[in-house]
């Protein structure tokens, strides 16, 4: 089903403020085909002799007839049927966008005009899928649909498992002792950050937490740590991620000791919050109920956000700010977060923020501050990143 005329409006700045009441009243769109305040693009014809019945027609007409290139009465490039044999073929077009379907060099969109051209139920059923996905990504998860008409869940909304119940979570006194103990004990999976010589994971947790909530975009709610699909390719394998994985193992314990009741992607989070409350003696609010994802086809779509970027640009960091919902005072705030040496190492900087990674306070401002007033920060260019 498609409409004869293609239109768009006039743009407003070109309609003069005294043509308003003349123009408006004078409008003779059974004289014209148009309205006063809209201009035609140019083209001229119908894609089926029926356009504003639902059908397949479309797709027979496109593949039925042998299309030449012309010209709309106002000079357009449109195509035209070589041989239509009566009035209403005569009158049928496509536009170079349509012809485009029949010659991709895999001729894969070609398969798929030959398939709804003879099946209708066929592209009954895609269309409607097709339409729903079209217009209810931006929704984000099915959650979020409300009313008797919502459908399952599509994998395009890239559906969780329930959260436990709230008589399966675990005591949450219990997984903070956990934390603690696997905070200050060696894991093989990854060599630990020292402080005053005694092993510490904290900042670690810290930094998985925050890599894998960065992700999330409020515009279509994908991305955040509801699903840890931190824990999957892709997101595992970016290289601002680098070690991460290995973080993740030495946390296994903990979910290891709790099972099911522990989802990973609360304890990820709940991991990070213990040690910033160690590191800072601050109480934070927690929220649990997330659920694992079983993969990361949910992260797809994602690319790695600047906040992980250690070379972005303001304008960069600005960008996915107002992606992620935080206000730049939030934004400002977590740069104080606590900071990992062997991670950074790792992601080829060396250096540290501060003397002391398990202490969360505002010395890296103190610092960021101190050497810009006295005009000591400079690019250092050497094998390895420096900061």
């Amino acid at each position: 089903m498609h409409l004869e005329k293609l239109m768009e409006p006039v743009p407003m700045e070109l309609v003069l403020p005294q043509q308003w009441t003349l123009q408006i009243l004078t409008q003779d769109y059974a004289a014209t085909g148009r309205y006063t305040f809209s201009q035609i693009s140019g083209f001229e014809g119908s894609w089926t002799d029926a356009p504003t019945t639902w059908g397949n027609d479309y797709f027979q007409n496109l593949l039925n007839f042998k299309w030449v290139l012309t010209t709309s009465p106002a000079g357009k490039p449109q195509w035209k049927p070589s041989n239509p044999t009566n009035a209403d073929e005569a009158k049928l077009f496509m536009l170079t966008s349509d012809i485009a379907l029949l010659h991709d060099p895999m001729n894969s969109y070609q398969k798929i005009v030959r398939q709804f051209a003879n099946d209708l139920i066929l592209l009954n059923t895609v269309f409607a899928h097709a339409w729903y996905k079209l217009t209810t990504r931006d929704v984000g998860p099915v959650s979020r649909c409300v009313g008797p008409m919502v459908p399952p869940a599509q994998p395009f909304q890239n559906p969780l498992p329930a959260a436990p119940l709230p008589s399966a979570l675990p005591q949450w006194d219990q997984v903070r002792a956990a934390v603690r103990t696997a905070m200050s004990t060696v894991s093989t999976a990854i060599s630990p950050d020292m402080v005053n010589g005694k092993p510490y994971y904290g900042a670690m947790f810290v930094h998985l937490a925050f890599a894998c909530a960065a992700t999330f975009r409020r515009t279509d709610y994908l991305g955040g740590c509801n699903g840890g699909r931190v824990r999957f390719s892709p997101e595992k394998d970016w290289s601002v991620n680098v070690g991460l994985s290995s973080v993740v193992e030495v946390l296994r314990t903990v979910k290891t000791q709790f099972g099911s009741g522990l989802t990973w992607a609360d304890l990820i989070v709940f991991a990070a919050q213990v040690a910033i409350e160690d590191a800072s003696g601050l109480q934070l609010p927690f929220c649990p109920g997330r659920s694992d994802a079983s993969n990361g086809a949910g992260s797809s779509f994602l690319t790695p956000p600047a906040s992980l970027n250690y070379s972005a640009t303001i304008s960069e960091i600005d960008q996915q700010l107002r992606l992620s919902g935080l206000s730049w005072s939030d934004t400002v705030a977590l740069q104080a977060r606590l900071r990992s040496p062997v991670l950074m190492a790792k992601a080829g900087y060396f250096g540290t923020f501060t003397s002391n990674p398990s202490v969360l306070s505002n010395k890296y401002f103190d610092t960021l501050l101190s050497g810009w007033d006295a005009g000591n920060w400079t690019v250092v260019h050497k094998p390895q990143k420096e900061f």
